[in-house]
């Protein structure tokens, strides 16, 4: 009787059912030898069609989303809890959220990574390293393809599986504080020379060879998607041709996509706001003249008034879970949805003023704070202006909100008024609440410009009017006010002279990765925050959410100055940086500086003292190694920068004059030991 031969390769051999046994050999068992799973091929994967799942197609792509938003999203791993086997997380909405998310960007993001899934691990060896991607003979190159310019990035290979990402998941990041050109296609080129962790190169992925031949219903995309991925497959071997040192049959896989116009929601509303008449402020009351304890040397009055602000978002305020749009009318122009009446408070000197008026500078606080003078600690000693301070957004309350947060683990009104401004709950709102901060300030500020007040109305009487004057206007802002200030200056740059910045920020993810409490928002719409590193794929689709309103998308011309705190948790460092990089400000640190490989991308190098450094501006960050209050150490400083800029020369920065000071946000920056991203 033969016996079955047990085969070398064979791992296991399958038990026959007893009754098919008797039936066929009398009860004897037979074996029948498993097929062997082939090893994995050396390549990126590239199904169109996501038959293995989100990574199996380069994120992101062209194909990958419609004129009426993304499409596969809520597809990314992580976003759902099985109750079955895991806990769900506090607030289980993750997957509404993102559904929501996917719906309102239609392109991908200026700052946001770039994933391809690789079979095999990766030699990083093999991989350039940040200042060789600007090479033409770098592994990896991330391409504008309408001119061929390579653009700076970081590009390394994750091994490291999670419940949001594969292992060998190849990561190609714009380099912090690089962001690329809004409204551009741009290509990610993988040639022969990346080397898997054996030593073997990478070989081109099927799809290649696909794409070289009329559709068939047996490749794994559609007609449509074969069409696309064939003309993007056409340009990419077209700039690898003119661009780069390789042929294009060194070419194993690739990725297009167009980058968002991210001022276009911005625009929309500066548009708007040219034809809407500026609101005056009305004053309320009018506090006698008195010397006051941040402002020694004068005697200013406290005005108390109010300022109708033209509103753009639509549904109902404050938007905690849906409306917060905005719409734009055929000829690009914001839709406007009513008004809002909002508080302000203005400090005046109690003497005549200038011949041209008092200069002008104007304050927003950040989260949880509010309109009000004497309990706010202004960068700047008001004795020599006009100084005019209007809340952050939602720093006069969060409506009807309250209640619902305070369920659901916010029960503080610092901390609602966080989670409302960075809505996490409702995508639209997250996206539109920057924009509509930044049209209240500008709004304000050119009311202020204009603001006269009859003198004989002081406690201690002034002969003639007290008035601005429209020629010498700084704007200022700490943490949520100062996200918003390269969107205001931008929008306006005849009017405004200067900038006076606080904790301002770009690149978001990083301070969502690394801040307490916005890992903690995030963390519970999650039951894996401490994966929320900064290459987590869902922070990436966070950033693409946002861009629209990223201060690192919004270039600014004015003398600028932005002071962070190394130690910040609110506004990490990381973000700092790149918001500092990404402005085009020199930085002078007085505290260690973080590096993402290539100290020449990291800053722009500063020698004290530093002035007229950037086309006659001066443009500095200063970080210091205290927290997220440090400015508040150096107000004499900050208005030294005002006061020559007001007096029309470039101002001289001597970081070495500055002090730091610990006052900070509440709980401890988190990190992934010892990597500053997720490697």
């Amino acid at each position: 009787m033969a016996i079955p031969v047990r085969r070398p390769r064979a791992k296991w051999c399958r038990v026959l059912g007893v009754g098919a046994v008797l039936g066929v050999i009398g009860g004897i068992t037979a074996c029948v030898p498993m097929t062997p799973v082939p090893p994995p091929e050396p390549v990126i994967q590239m199904l169109p069609n996501q038959a293995e799942g989100f990574f199996s197609m380069p994120w992101p792509n062209h194909i990958r989303r419609t004129d009426s938003g993304m499409t596969d999203w809520n597809s990314l791993p992580g976003i759902t809890s099985n109750p079955l086997v895991e806990p769900l997380p506090t607030v289980p909405l993750l997957p509404a959220i993102i559904d929501a998310a996917q719906r309102t960007v239609d392109q991908f993001g200026t700052n946001s990574a770039v994933f391809l899934r690789s079979m095999v691990a990766l030699d990083d060896g093999s991989l350039p390293t940040p200042a060789a991607t600007l090479a033409d003979d770098a592994s990896v190159q991330l391409v504008d393809l309408s001119t061929g310019d390579q653009a700076p990035a970081v590009v390394v290979s994750q091994e490291r599986a999670d419940r949001f990402r594969p292992a060998h998941l190849l990561t190609i990041l714009p380099y912090p504080g690089h962001p690329l050109r809004p409204d551009r296609e741009y290509g990610v080129l993988v040639f022969n020379s990346v080397r898997t962790a054996t030593g073997v190169p990478l070989q081109p992925t099927p799809l290649l060879a696909q794409l070289r031949q009329p559709h068939a219903a047996s490749m794994p995309m559609s007609a449509p998607q074969h069409a696309a991925l064939s003309n993007q497959l056409d340009a990419v071997e077209q700039i690898t041709a003119t661009s780069t040192a390789y042929s294009p049959t060194d070419l194993v896989a690739f990725t297009v996509y167009r980058t968002q116009d991210t001022g276009r929601e911005w625009n929309a509303v500066v548009d708007a706001l040219a034809s809407t008449p500026v609101p005056p402020i009305s004053v309320t009351s009018i506090d006698p003249c008195t010397e006051r304890p941040r402002d020694p040397g004068a005697n200013l009055a406290l005005i108390q008034g109010t300022i109708a602000l033209p509103t753009w978002q639509q549904g109902s305020f404050p938007y905690l879970l849906d409306g917060g749009d905005i719409r734009i009318d055929p000829l690009g122009r914001a839709e406007r949805t009513g008004t809002r009446v909002a508080p302000v408070q203005l400090l005046v000197p109690c003497r005549p003023a200038p011949a041209t008026g008092w200069p002008v500078l104007t304050f927003v606080d950040g989260t949880g704070g509010d309109e009000d003078i004497p309990t706010t600690s202004a960068p700047v000693r008001r004795t020599n202006m006009i100084y005019g301070q209007l809340a952050p957004l939602y720093g006069n309350g969060v409506g009807d909100a309250s209640t619902l947060l305070s369920l659901v683990g916010f029960p503080t009104l610092r901390s609602q008024q966080e989670i409302v401004f960075y809505n996490l709950l409702n995508p639209r709102a997250v996206r539109s609440n920057p924009l509509q901060q930044a049209s209240d300030h500008l709004t304000f500020t050119r009311s202020l410009s204009t603001f006269t007040l009859d003198g004989a109305d002081l406690s201690e009487p002034v002969p003639g009017t007290i008035n601005a004057d429209p020629n010498r206007v700084v704007i200022s802002g700490h943490s949520q006010g100062a996200q918003t200030l390269p969107l205001v200056a931008g929008a306006d740059d005849t009017l405004i002279d200067g900038v006076v910045s606080s904790a301002g920020s770009g690149g978001q993810y990083h301070s969502i990765a690394h801040g307490p409490r916005r890992l903690e928002s995030v963390g519970r719409l999650t039951i894996a925050p401490e994966r929320l590193d900064e290459l987590n794929p869902l922070l990436h689709l966070v950033q693409t959410t946002i861009e629209n309103t990223d201060g690192a998308n919004f270039p600014t011309t004015q003398d600028f100055i932005n002071v962070s705190g190394y130690a910040d948790t609110c506004t990490t460092v990381e973000t700092a940086t790149h918001f500092a990089r990404s402005q085009g400000l020199a930085s002078y640190a007085l505290a260690p500086e973080i590096s993402y490989g290539e100290p020449t991308l990291d800053r722009i190098e500063a020698t004290s003292p530093i002035s007229a450094n950037s086309a006659g501006r001066t443009r500095v960050q200063v970080l210091l190694s205290g927290g997220h209050f440090v400015y508040a150490s150096n107000v004499d400083r900050l208005t030294a920068f005002a006061e020559e800029v007001f007096a029309g020369v470039a101002p001289t920065v001597r970081p070495a004059e500055f002090e730091t000071r610990t006052n900070n946000c509440a709980g401890e920056r988190y990190d992934d030991p010892p990597r500053l991203f997720g490697i």
